[in-house]
């Protein structure tokens, strides 16, 4: 299993049973139980976690985190995740690059990929090691947005991947 996801045999206050989960990412730190506190308190007195930082979550690796009631049982909350602001931030991103080179991104396309779009058959020359490893960390960011509920675009994603040694 993933050495940054931690399972451990818990039980509700009801009863129930059920893993607590604790999800690492190099200083993200994710805790999935009834009583999340309890593993915070511990693990901060192991390492120095940061100002604040102890809470609800609101962002994890990007993504927005959102907590959800559902009429049908506004008992128990729902968590979401969502790629929005992700999304506008990587597009900024972009477009600051873009403009160092007097070029902007067009306006209302319909699909990430024209349909008529044929990679295989394009003949310019290769990209120069700098425009390779932007273009590879293009990809990784556009990964990361399929990741986190952007499926739309993962065809797309996928064909451009193909070039990731020789953009």
């Amino acid at each position: 299993m993933d050495p940054d996801v931690w399972l451990k045999p818990s039980l509700k206050c009801n009863g129930d049973h059920y893993n607590e989960h604790v999800i690492v990412y190099v200083d993200d730190i994710l805790v999935i139980a009834e009583s999340p506190d309890q593993t915070m308190n511990c693990l901060a007195k192991l390492y120095r976690l940061k100002e604040g930082s102890v809470g609800k979550p609101t962002t994890y690796l990007g993504a927005q985190v959102m907590e959800r009631w559902f009429p049908e049982d506004p008992q128990f909350p729902a968590w979401a995740m969502s790629s929005t602001k992700y999304v506008k931030e990587a597009v900024q991103l972009v477009e600051q690059e873009l403009q160092k080179v007097n070029k902007c991104l067009p306006y209302r396309v319909p699909t990430p990929l024209s349909s008529g779009y044929r990679p295989e058959l394009n003949v310019s020359p290769l990209l120069n090691d700098e425009e390779a490893n932007y273009y590879q960390q293009l990809i990784g960011i556009l990964h990361w947005v399929v990741d986190l509920g952007r499926i739309d675009i993962a065809f797309c994603i996928t064909i451009m991947s193909k070039y990731l040694m020789q953009p």
